[in-house]
C-alpha cells in the first residue's frame, strides 16, 4: 500500500506526511508510555508541552486528546509557578493533523459520533487557552489540516 493509493493527496509532500497516519495504532497500556510530554523549567517558569508521537508524526487521536487534557490539568494545578508555555512536537513535522486511520476496523462512522471523538480530542487545546498565560507554538516541518488547528490555542507561532 502506497500513500497514493490509500489516501487522496494533493501533493507528495501531503502525502508523505500523511505516511504517519497509515500505521496502526498499538493498544495503550494503563500508565503506559504518554503522548504529550510536560516538562517545566522551574528557574525560568517556563512549561514545555510536547506532542511526542512522531512515528504517527503527532497525528490527533484520542489518546494524544487524553494525555493533552491531562498535562494541562497538571499545568493548571502549577499555575502559579508557571508564566508561560511552549507547545512543540517530537520528529520530522509538528502535526499532521487528524489521523484519517484511526476509526479503521470500526467500519463507518457516524457523523456525530466523529464530532464527539473530535471535540473529545481537542479539549485540551481549549483548556490550554484559559490557563491564562502566553503559549507559544514551536513549529517545523510540516504543517496540515488539524495541525493547523492546534496552532489556534497560541499567542505566537514560530517556526
Amino acid at each position: 500500500r502506497t500513500c497514493w493509493t490509500a489516501l487522496p493527496a494533493p501533493s507528495a509532500d501531503a502525502a508523505l506526511v500523511a505516511m504517519g497516519s497509515l500505521q496502526p495504532l498499538a493498544p495503550r497500556q494503563r500508565g503506559g508510555a504518554r503522548l504529550v510530554r510536560l516538562r517545566v523549567d522551574d528557574e525560568g517558569l517556563v512549561a514545555t508541552l510536547e506532542l511526542d508521537d512522531p512515528a504517527r508524526f503527532n497525528t490527533m487521536s484520542a489518546e494524544l486528546g487524553d494525555d493533552f487534557d491531562a498535562a494541562v490539568a497538571c499545568l493548571r494545578e502549577r499555575r502559579p509557578a508557571v508564566r508561560a508555555v511552549v507547545l512543540q512536537g517530537t520528529g520530522p513535522h509538528f502535526s499532521a493533523g487528524g489521523n484519517p486511520y484511526s476509526h479503521a476496523g470500526k467500519g463507518r462512522v457516524a457523523v456525530p459520533a466523529a464530532a464527539r471523538s473530535l471535540l473529545h480530542t481537542l479539549r485540551g487545546l481549549t483548556a490550554l487557552r484559559s490557563l491564562g498565560v502566553p503559549v507559544v507554538a514551536a513549529t517545523h516541518g510540516k504543517l496540515i489540516g488539524g495541525g493547523i488547528a492546534v496552532l489556534t490555542c497560541a499567542d505566537y507561532v514560530v517556526a
